[in-house]
């Protein structure tokens, strides 16, 4: 059944185009009939006997015998629940109840109203079915599927107004949207979110009416309904409208607009959106974007495109969204980092580029050694290692000696360790006349070709120990670096050992080994870095963007590495002047910081203050 009413002079009647009816089929449907006999005895005299022929089939043990007088009692019950002085007509000023359910078969629902008599009354019944798959959804979304489908239908009548829903599904009481993953949940309660009112739980042994409408539901489909205004309570209606009146002259330009109930809608096939200005848009965005917790611009717009119309909207929305300086400094998703792959020289003869690196976490293992230390030849490919108990400037100093003694190295590149950045180092770096260049802060990509080869020999180490029980760790380091120099490198396609002292470790008989040209084969491996670099750049820059950074900008860049942040510390800091580009991939910033090389930072830790200043 499914009832609603007219509005005439001083009382209400049934709307004749919406009562529909069925006879009872079993004792389940005339339970149903019997959950509103209170209503029903309330207003008619002689109630008990009036149904007593639907009391009968509900006795224990009595057969169900659908008889002309059960008929006559479920023709009589529709007719007082259709009528005075059970309905009462609906009344702007008084307190809105609805009380919702969900079955099976459908969805129901009853807007009720508190009298001036302190009673509660009904104002009108709403039902309708499920479609196929909504059958299969579970209970939490169709208990809210009932709220949104009775709001639609009396959308007229909530418009602006503060109501209270009764569901006897308790999560709901306490549901909040922001705290929903599940997309088609969080659609419903983003539509809802747009009325005022609140939920309560009752259980639903005292929620029978809705109940009874859900399991007997009527309507299919009631898309005809043109009165239905679709607004959010991030604007009022008072907004919009105001909005399109100081703006007609421009909305009339605009096609396939229509006016209904006041409101000017862009219409496109079947949908229909509120128009508003670009104005009104840029306040609207900025509040969906804070009061949804700072979601990102594709949220923005799903959530705006489908109500509203303006001029421009994804453009406007991406701008706001990555222009909030509290998005910028704290998320970690962000668009494609600035700055192109670059490479430091090439080398094209040994020593002249050197870098250096540190591996820790090898305490223990049958061995009071704790670090190993890793200098390789940017040529060759060759590796050098020493392990220690710290990271002295004595630790270094001493493996730097061991391929200064019999080379001179022209370049030393290494990341800023305390030990390294020490008077004690610099001092000898300055008196062996070799350069050192400091990677930027924070960024180990600086030193990728170190930074791959420590996995490398990590492996090869956890390999061995794994394998060979009872032997220390740095004894293994030390063999696994030899089998390293003397294996054909993936980049250069020779070995390390060949290429910096000519020797080969070949599988086959001396006898049958080829010979070998070291001054063509060194060119050949330059070639083979040069084309290695200039691939892996290819790929590296497809997900990077340039931007011209100049002296004087002001930029955020990310604040210390992911191991030392603290988990809710700010992802960036800033902003911060730009004092010096040191290269394209180098910038000098004024943080603050004594030493200098503290201050360099890469372009890809670098975001641009947006035009106008962060929002």
């Amino acid at each position: 059944m499914e009832i609603g009413n007219l509005p005439c002079p001083n009382w209400a009647r049934a709307q004749p185009t919406v009562i529909r009816s069925t006879e009872c089929r079993n004792s389940r449907d005339s339970s149903e009939i019997n959950c509103d006999d209170r209503r029903t005895a309330t207003a008619t005299n002689g109630s008990a006997r009036l149904l007593e022929p639907l009391h009968n089939l509900l006795r224990k043990n009595a057969e169900f015998v659908w008889t002309e007088q059960c008929q006559e009692s479920f023709e009589s019950v529709k007719k007082h629940l259709c009528s005075q002085p059970i309905l009462a007509i609906f009344d702007p000023k008084l307190k809105i109840i609805i009380e919702t359910d969900a079955s099976g078969d459908g969805v129901g629902a009853v807007l009720k109203q508190v009298q001036d008599n302190g009673e509660i009354k009904p104002v009108a019944y709403f039902s309708k079915k499920l479609k196929d798959y909504q059958k299969k959804k579970k209970a939490i979304y169709l208990e809210c599927l009932a709220m949104k489908e009775a709001i639609k239908f009396w959308q007229h009548w909530l418009v602006g107004a503060t109501f209270q829903i009764i569901t006897d599904h308790k999560p709901l009481e306490a549901l909040k949207i922001n705290s929903r993953s599940d997309e088609e949940l969080g659609d419903m309660l983003l539509f809802l979110s747009q009325f005022d009112f609140r939920v309560t739980y009752r259980p639903g042994s005292t929620n029978m009416e809705a109940d009874c409408l859900s399991r007997n539901p009527v309507i299919e489909d009631y898309e005809y309904l043109e009165e239905f205004v679709k607004t959010v309570n991030f604007l009022t209606l008072s907004d919009i409208t105001t909005d399109q009146e100081n703006h007609s002259s421009e909305f009339n330009k605009i096609g396939n607009t229509r006016k209904e109930s006041g409101i000017i809608y862009k219409i496109k096939n079947t949908t229909k959106r509120i128009v508003i200005s670009e104005s009104l848009a840029d306040a609207l965005i900025k509040k969906v974007h804070l009061d949804f917790g700072h979601i990102g611009s594709a949220h923005v717009i799903k959530k705006i495109r489908q109500f509203y119309y303006t001029k421009n909207l994804d453009s406007k929305v991406k701008a706001y969204c990555q222009s909030c300086e509290l998005c910028i400094k704290n998320k970690t998703r962000n668009s494609s980092s600035y700055g192109y792959l670059s490479q430091l020289g090439p080398a094209r003869a040994p020593f002249e580029i050197v870098s250096l690196d540190t591996i820790g976490g090898f305490a223990g293992n049958r061995s009071s050694k704790r670090y190993l230390h890793l200098l390789v030849d940017h040529f060759t490919r060759y590796a050098f290692i020493s392990t220690s108990k710290n990271q002295t400037a004595d630790d270094f100093v001493k493996l730097i000696k061991k391929v200064q003694d019999k080379h001179q190295i022209k370049t030393l590149l290494t990341d800023q360790y305390s030990g390294i950045n020490s008077a004690e180092f610099k001092s000898y770096l300055k008196r062996e006349g070799i350069n050192l260049i400091f990677t930027a802060v924070n960024n180990p990509a600086s030193n990728g070709l170190n930074e791959r080869l420590n996995q490398t020999l990590v492996n090869r180490i956890r390999c061995k120990i794994n394998s060979s029980h009872g032997r220390a760790w740095s004894r293994i380091a030390e063999e696994c670096v030899q089998e390293y120099n003397s294996t054909d490198h993936s980049v250069t396609t020779f070995s390390p050992e060949y290429l910096l002292f000519g020797k080969t470790s070949p599988i086959v008989p001396n006898s049958l080994e080829p010979k070998s040209d070291i001054i063509r084969d060194r060119e050949a491996a330059f070639e083979n870095t040069i084309k290695n670099h200039n691939y892996n750049k290819r790929l590296y820059d497809r997900n990077r963007r340039h931007h011209d950074f100049k002296e004087g900008d002001l930029v955020y860049v990310d604040h210390s590495s992911k191991i030392q942040r603290n988990k809710l510390e700010e992802i960036r800091i800033g902003p911060l002047k730009i004092t010096k580009k040191i290269s394209n991939s180098i910038f000098e910033l004024d943080t603050g910081h004594r030493k200098k090389e503290s201050n360099m930072f890469h372009v890809s830790k670098l975001v641009p203050v947006p035009v106008g200043g962060g929002i």
